[in-house]
């Protein structure tokens, strides 16, 4: 590890060193920076040298003259709005104002002097150019300028969508506020965030801020108040960006200027303008049913200062905010459950602050500290995200807090002027704690309909520490034309500490044997006997054949079922140690053809509790080619190719590398009275026992069946396989952008990604052999249609058919093996799945599957390869869009955004998380946990179609109008300003699942492939903002705003329920109900006072 480091410093220093001795021109912006530069031509059309430039911005005045070719560039520019001037001798002055500069790109405004006086001046309005023609980046920039001015929600998160290509994530943004979205095809965990250069994604999961497996989306730690500028990539990364196979989001935030400035603001959503929702919660659910959501009233007050440090005027300058924030919303039960008389409130409060401090001691440096965090807490119970079937709320209830605390410190050094170094220190910390008011076993209780919740279950406390340490050199070299070489490195130091699988209730030993004395099957996994584990638990309905249940309050005979439990020690260190070298070449060859190549490498130490691993030498190659025909850099026809690796969040080191140990499907009769009947606690639950006087494995279930064997799932000794790389994906863009008019550009694309490598954990048996193999390989690997790990399992399949002739009235769950028929050759009690499972296989509607026998047991799923391929598939995702989009910056008192994109997303592959069964494990999903087995327990699990979050078309349309003295018939309302934002999509496919026949877990298998069962219907809203600012000062003044969200109060269809089943063999009445519709009208209204 440590030879590693010093390679790479060493091939730092010693590039740096190169470009020192090399001749420049000009350097490039840091990321949270940007650049203006261009040609000043004279009255005939050649440059003009030595001509006097100023650019006059927020942090003061930048003077610069052009060089024997006319060229200016002034780089390291916070971002915002600046004034350029330029003068020379024997020609008019020239000065270009509301000139728009955005971090991370440069923007180009040529000039041409007209002959005549210094002292005549000729002035225009926003005359840079948008399009970086010597970059072949390609970034949508969204600026406080815009979204100011726009109705958009108070979170960061509802900026992103306002980008072409980005889109919602399905489950990954659980509070529907644009959170983790999709882009580029990528599930809404495959994103980077990075503000003001701090990595905020969350280590584990790959969320934006705090995320977690029980509660998804949390917190992001950035708020409006002080953001200045949010750019999203969605293609075309360049080799400095990377980690991630979506998109990239930067969020820049506000400085201090030579002007003091400051606000005060109310924002006020109060629940009474919300319109009336449709509710799911009406509409017929007959076992889990939905909560009745009301309203969600929010309020904030945010306030802001920034300025000159006194007496360090164009040297020092601070910026601070402060936003504290609460959001409610209130529920109740669905008609049928317990709590549906009641209505209950639930309430988070946030905490967000910011400060910046930016130091110029000298002309060259630039040293910058910045720090932004936002402490959120529950003040009320709160009971899982919208899991209101309850008895009692205080029961299955409690009180969680998280937040994050972000810091950098920055240094950009000109160090002369043919070098530029930029330096930076960063620090993330990120935690969420849970405190459920009752420690007992969660038991949803299937014996009634609909299904009722005692208690918490799971949850995850965390704690995330996370330091980078950045470095890069850029210059501009004069040789076969302009060369913009850069180099640079980043090392990531990341430890999470996690209490994995932490659910309520005390733990208990995992029994040996039955209520009837007889040992428990548990295969070759006896180590697990006796271990302590939790549990959550399903109590299901039974017949009185069943032998050892017991009855419910109603008198119906019941069981209880765990669903998972986990017998390891919960709390992990889970550690990553990540570098990065990267290394760019921007050739502009005279001036129309500019040509990009670079090269990424990564490597990343990846480690849990008892194993780790070695991602090595992992290389991403980008290359970039632009065109602009006439030179005039107004014009860009564009081409990438580039390579992007996914780094592995650490849910992956957490579990599978810190020695998870997992059982279920353990059976167990409620504790009961000498006359059978149930016992139940003060909160009306099922008193639960877990001990072999109460284990129900083996025993007679039915007058056909037998409860079967337990199963289990351990990751002790299966770590990452050797040779596994990164996951990777290909991606090819090209297409054409042009400025209109001065400020306006239209672009064109098409592009196409698809992964070339995926990183999934697999293992050696199918579904129906992992109950009686006695043996197991497995782990993390790349896994294709090729891998081949073990032996494969040899089945002899029967019919049921089959099964009768051979045993006639004795079934799979009560034959013996005295009584044992072979129903086919190579059949024996042993090796009969079907008698494992005490019952055949079912799929949704209660038809067997076919059984199975694993005829070398000796030697099925063990052992070295066997040169057959194991029955794994290979993963597809390949997305595909076209996008056509539209960008006017301020000028003539209005300014637009507009982009329509057509696109496809096909595959069996979602990515980090998946929408089909609502499992957050990067890496480490129940995808390819089995080989598909001969009897298809898994169906179309791996046949290639539609992903869930495929939208084949989206638009938006965002245009916003300052009226002003020209105004027609509205000038009397100077100052007003109007925005509105339209959206509209298609919908996303529909797709039938079944439950996974192991793990129980509903959406987990296609049944007629993925996406074959229509599509939602489209949707679209309008939204509309307005603001009237009210002067009561020359420095001073009110702005009073109003948003109005979703006015025509559409109501479409956002998602259905797409289980066919609530457990394997149960079919689910609620299949194909609508479980989403849009959110309804509602409205938010703002004071904000600024001097």
């Amino acid at each position: 590890m440590r030879s590693w480091v010093k390679a790479i410093s060493t091939l730092f220093v010693v590039a740096s060193l190169l470009l020192m001795t090399l001749p420049v021109a000009a350097q490039m912006n840091s990321a949270v920076r940007g650049s203006m530069g261009g040609v000043v031509f004279d009255a005939t059309g050649s440059v003009l040298p030595d001509a006097d430039v100023a650019l006059t911005g927020p942090q003061g005045e930048y003077k610069v003259k052009t060089d024997s070719m006319g060229r200016y560039m002034v780089q390291e520019l916070v971002p915002g709005s600046y004034t350029v001037k330029v003068e020379a001798k024997g020609f008019k002055t020239y000065v270009s104002q509301r000139n728009l500069v955005v971090a991370g790109e440069t923007s180009s405004l040529d000039v041409h002097l007209q002959v005549g006086a210094v002292s005549d001046t000729i002035t225009v309005e926003a005359g840079a150019v948008q399009i970086d023609t010597e970059s072949t980046a390609l970034t949508t920039p969204l600026t406080d300028q815009l979204y100011q001015s726009l109705p958009l929600a108070r979170n960061v998160s509802g900026i992103f969508a306002l980008a072409a290509g980005v889109v919602s994530g399905g489950g990954t943004d659980t509070k529907n506020n644009g959170t983790n979205p999709s882009i580029g095809g990528a599930s809404g965990l495959e994103n980077l965030y990075l503000v003001d250069g701090v990595n905020v994604t969350d280590q584990a999961f790959g969320g934006f801020g705090t995320y977690n497996r029980y509660w998804d989306a949390l917190g992001t730690g950035v708020n409006l108040a002080f953001i200045k500028e949010v750019d999203i990539k969605t293609t075309a990364f360049e080799p400095q960006y990377g980690k991630a196979a979506g998109g990239i989001v930067e969020i820049v935030t506000k400085s201090g200027s030579n002007a003091f400035h400051g606000a005060v603001a109310a924002y006020m959503g109060p629940g009474a303008w919300w319109a009336a929702r449709n509710q799911t919660c009406t509409l017929g659910y007959t076992t889990t049913v939905p909560a009745c959501h009301y309203t969600s009233p929010q309020y904030d007050i945010s306030g802001e200062f920034g300025g000159y440090v006194p007496g360090f005027k164009n040297k020092m300058f601070f910026f601070g905010a402060f936003d504290p924030a609460v959001a409610e919303d209130y529920w109740n039960a669905g008609p049928g459950e317990p709590l549906s008389k009641a209505q209950f409130n639930e309430t988070l409060n946030e905490r967000s602050w910011a400060g910046k401090l930016t130091f110029t001691p000298w002309a060259n440096t630039q040293i910058e500290a910045s720090s932004f965090g936002d402490p959120s807490f529950s003040d009320s119970l709160v009971a899982g995200p919208e899991n209101y079937n309850l008895v009692n709320f205080a029961s299955g209830a409690g009180r969680y807090n998280f937040g994050n605390i972000n810091s950098v410190l920055r240094v950009d050094q000109t160090i002369s002027p043919t070098w530029v170094v930029n330096l930076s220190y960063t620090y993330n910390m990120a935690h969420f704690r849970y405190s459920p008011n009752f420690n007992n076993y969660t038991i949803q209780d299937r014996s009634v309909s609909p299904y009722i919740t005692y208690y918490v279950g799971g949850y995850e406390p965390s704690h995330d520490d996370d330091y980078s340490l950045n470095l890069s050199t850029q210059k501009i070299v004069n040789a076969l034309g302009q060369h913009t070489l850069s180099v640079g490195y980043t090392y990531e130091h990341t430890n999470f500490l996690d209490l994995y699988n932490t659910r309520t209730g005390p733990l208990f030993a995992i029994p040996a044997n039955n209520a009837a004395g007889a040992p428990i099957n548990v295969g070759s996994h006896s180590a697990a006997v006796g271990k302590m584990t939790n549990a959550t638990f399903r109590l299901y309905p039974a017949t009185s054949a069943c032998t050892y249940c017991a009855k419910t309050s109603a008198g119906t005979y019941a069981y209880l079922q765990t669903i998972r439990g986990t017998y390891s020690a919960p709390l992990v260190l889970a550690r990553s140690r990540y570098h990065v070298g990267w290394a760019n070449d921007s050739w502009q060859m005279g001036r129309h053809i500019n040509i990009g190549a670079g090269l990424r490498w990564e490597e990343q130490w990846y480690s849990g509790e008892v194993m780790n691993y070695l991602f090595n030498d992992n290389w991403s190659p980008r290359l970039g080619i632009n065109w602009d025909p006439k030179g005039d850099r107004r014009t860009k026809l564009f081409f990438n190719y580039a390579r992007y690796q996914s780094v592995l969040p650490l849910d992956a080191a957490i579990r599978q590398l810190g020695n998870e140990q997992d059982d279920t499907t353990y059976y167990f009769v409620p504790d009961h009275d000498a006359a059978g009947n149930i016992k139940y606690d003060s909160n009306g639950a099922p008193v639960v026992i877990p001990d072999s006087a109460h284990a129900l494995n083996g025993t007679a279930k039915s007058a056909t069946a037998s409860f079967g064997n337990p199963s289990f799932a351990s990751s002790t000794g299966e770590g990452i396989l050797p040779g596994t790389r990164m996951e990777y994906e290909n991606e090819y863009v090209f297409g054409l952008e042009r400025e209109l008019t001065p400020g306006s550009m239209l672009g064109v694309r098409y592009s196409d990604r698809r992964l070339g490598r995926v990183v999934e954990d697999i293992g050696s048996q199918s579904p129906e052999g992992s109950l009686i193999d006695n043996f197991y390989n497995g782990g993390i690997a790349n896994v294709a249609a090729s891998t081949d790990i073990s032996v494969n399992e040899n089945e002899a399949v029967y019919t049921p058919a089959q099964w009768t002739a051979a045993n006639g009235a004795n079934t799979p769950g009560n034959v013996t093996a005295a009584t044992y028929k072979a129903p086919v050759t190579g059949c024996t009690f042993a090796d009969d799945t079907s008698v494992a499972n005490g019952d055949f296989f079912r799929n949704y509607s209660g038809a067997p599957y076919n059984g199975a026998c694993i005829t070398n047991l000796s030697t099925a799923a063990g052992g070295n390869p066997d040169g057959k391929p194991d029955g794994f598939a290979n993963p597809i995702r390949k997305y595909q869009e076209f996008v056509v989009e539209y960008a006017r910056n301020m000028k003539d008192n209005w300014q637009a955004r507009g982009n329509f994109r057509y696109a496809r997303l096909f595959g069996n592959y979602e990515g980090f998380f998946r929408n089909d069964n609502g499992q957050s494990d990067p890496g480490i999903s129940s995808l390819f946990d089995f080989t598909n087995g001969a009897i298809s327990l898994l169906g179309d699990q791996t046949t290639p179609g539609l992903l869930n979050t495929d939208r084949r078309m989206v638009a938006n349309v965002d245009v916003s109008y300052m009226v002003n003295d020209k105004t027609p018939a509205f000038h009397g309302v100077k100052g007003l300003n109007v925005g509105v934002n339209f959206r509209g999509m298609s919908g996303t496919p529909l797709s039938a699942y079944m439950s996974h026949p192991i793990y129980l877990n509903t959406g987990e298998v296609p049944v007629g492939g993925r996406g074959t069962k229509g599509t939602l219907p489209s949707r679209r809203q309008v939204d509309l903002h307005a603001d009237y600012p009210v002067k009561i000062h020359e420095s001073m003044s009110i702005k009073l705003a109003f948003d109005a969200f979703n006015i025509t109060d559409s109501k479409f269809v956002a998602n259905r329920n797409q289980n066919l089943d609530t457990s394997p063999g149960v079919s689910n009445p609620d299949y194909n109900r609508v479980n989403q519709f849009q959110a309804p009208f509602y409205a938010r209204a703002s004071v904000k006072f600024e001097f």
